[in-house]
């Protein structure tokens, strides 16, 4: 059924001429008196005079309308592609089976919290006593985490959830640098987040970042399905996880180029570790001392004298233990028992300051403790007052340790940060030079796409995104989308990604559609047809367009399987 209204919101008041062009005055005229002569023959002047009264009331309805633009009778496009997506839930992923979500699944212990480790390499931590049940309690026991991530735009389309951003009356689109899901169940039911409570996200994606020695900018947003918006919750504290573009496919035209860069990398990185090493190696760390041990009431005190062992085993130890009793580690299980034998000689071996073991022998037969050396009485405070001392000198070694070895090191990564750059370069050279064979390389995509880490804070479950608005500078047209058949599409919801912009727009197509596209980009537009098909129009379809038209119309080509699959849909999808 075609449509049959628009509103025409800025009508300009007709002139008299216009409205008496729509009006037959005679023929409101003869049909008002034949009315009259049915109940009454009798013409006066007085119902004449009621006859022109009429008259004029229906002229002033008429001019009325006119004045209006007929605006009831149609609707503009604005209006029609609001009604339509109003009357649809918020969040409406496509009719296609590729289209089920898929969770991972992780047991947490509710009371203790925890650290879930996504195979992407993101990581949530949650903290203890995190959740509540819908009457307020705190939940105990284990709970289910579930969690998915969207990064691209197929993800996007498949989840269904809008990607538009409304500020102070202006819609912009919101390109992502990913996107996540997390809900908490507990015996299948879902439970909340408690107030104050939230989850520490760090998602790893990849963004385009057209300088890597600045990470880009984004910000954090909620998805409140309830008020159908996304709200704005905080800057998105984005950090590098490596200085590389996203790995290609063996087969790609740049492979090997970006295999070359990439054996660079990590060339640089492996020297780098190797420098790091050597010059912790080159400052000694400072030697933490070791506190005086004391008699413990458990021990079993040996009642033997070692200082000829303990002269030979530790001289630099000698004059400090030569009058010490000795007990054994509190590792050790001996009984007095196994020990009261006649042996024959003893031998002692120093592990550190404070442990030695200390074998007994007689003949073929050994035994080995460890032991410690015991101080008592004023032997033990004067030990221990200058363990304080020695302590008190150990925090500056090891401050001023730290300040050289943090200098050194800096200065080793900044150098290695130096030769990255310079192979990056090299890299993206070596791109250019492929696009100057012939090769179709995308050289600011390949150069630039880099693993990221966006750390924000969830306190609330549902739905987060990691985004930035944009309002590109658009040309606007009317287009007419047609099928093979040569079927008008209406009353559809179609979908559009731009290369090189993370995000999709959905819109309603119409018989008559206006289009806005940006001149600099390519795009591809698709709809999911009522029998599940998707009909398709390629990027090269929107490279002519002969904008001096302003009705431009296209036929969309058929993808005949209802049942693709997401791999094959990423090909189907793909510029």
């Amino acid at each position: 059924m075609r449509d049959q209204y628009d509103i025409n919101k800025n009508y300009k008041a007709p002139s008299d001429d216009a409205i008496n062009s729509k009006m037959d005055f005679d023929a409101v005229l003869r049909a008002a008196q034949e009315q009259r002569a049915e109940g009454d023959r009798v013409k006066t002047i007085s119902s004449k005079r009621q006859v022109w009264k009429r008259v004029s009331a229906i002229a002033a309805a008429v001019a009325l309308l006119i004045a209006l633009g007929l605006g009831f009778l149609k609707e503009d496009y604005p209006t029609k592609q609001e009604k339509y997506f109003t009357s649809k839930p918020f969040v409406n992923p496509p009719a296609v089976e590729a289209a089920k979500p898929v969770f991972a699944s992780y047991r947490v212990p509710a009371y203790e919290g925890g650290i879930i480790e996504h195979e992407t390499g993101s990581k949530i931590t949650i903290p203890k006593e995190a959740f509540e049940y819908n009457n307020g309690d705190i939940v105990t026991g284990e709970v289910d985490i579930l969690y998915r991530e969207m990064h691209d735009f197929i993800d996007f389309f498949l989840s269904g959830i809008p990607m538009t951003y409304d500020s102070l009356g202006t819609t912009y689109n919101l390109e992502s640098a990913g996107m996540v899901e997390i809900f908490a169940e507990q015996g299948g039911q879902r439970v909340n987040m408690r107030p104050g409570k939230s989850l520490e996200v760090e998602l790893v994606s990849v963004v385009e970042v057209p300088n890597l020695n600045i990470p880009p900018s984004f910000n954090i947003y909620k998805l409140n399905e309830g008020e159908r918006r996304w709200e704005y919750r905080n800057i998105d504290n984005i950090q590098f996880m490596e200085s590389a573009p996203e790995k290609l496919p063996i087969g790609h035209q740049a492979y090997e180029v970006q295999k070359e860069y990439f054996d660079r990398i990590l060339e640089l990185e492996m020297l780098q570790q190797d420098l790091l090493s050597k010059v912790s190696e080159s400052l000694p760390i400072p030697k933490e001392p070791v506190r005086p041990t004391q008699k413990r009431n458990e021990a079993l005190t040996l009642n033997i004298d070692l200082g000829q062992q303990l002269k030979e085993a530790a001289p630099n130890l000698y004059d400090k233990y030569k009058d010490a009793f000795w007990q054994a580690h509190p590792s050790e299980k001996v009984s007095m028992s196994e020990l009261d034998k006649n042996w024959e000689e003893t031998k002692l071996v120093q592990f550190n300051e404070l442990d030695f073991e200390l074998t007994f022998i007689k003949g073929e037969e050994r035994k080995t403790i460890l032991v410690n050396p015991l101080l008592t009485g004023r032997k033990f405070e004067r030990a221990m007052q200058k363990y304080r001392r020695d302590k008190d000198q150990y925090a500056q070694k090891m401050e001023t340790w730290e300040d050289n070895l943090a200098i050194r090191q800096k200065e080793i990564k900044a150098k290695t940060a130096e030769q990255k750059k310079a192979a990056q370069m090299q890299y993206v050279t070596n791109l250019e030079n492929l696009k100057k064979q012939g090769k179709d390389v995308d050289v600011q995509s390949l150069a630039s796409r880099t693993k990221v880490i966006n750390k924000f804070k969830a306190d609330e479950l549902g739905i987060w995104n990691c985004d930035r608005p944009v309002l590109p500078d658009l040309k606007a047209f009317n287009a007419r989308f047609k099928l093979p058949n040569g079927k008008v599409l209406n009353k559809v919801t179609a979908y559009m990604a731009a290369k090189g912009s993370n995000s999709i727009e959905k819109f309603l197509l119409a018989r008559k559609t206006p289009l806005h596209v940006d001149l600099t980009k390519e795009y591809l537009i698709w709809v999911v047809l009522p029998d599940n098909k998707i009909a398709l129009l390629q990027p090269k379809n929107l490279k002519d367009l002969d904008l001096s038209k302003n009705k431009q119309s296209f036929t969309m080509t058929m993808v005949e399987d209802t049942a693709i699959p997401e791999n094959q849909l990423r090909k189907v999808l793909s510029f």
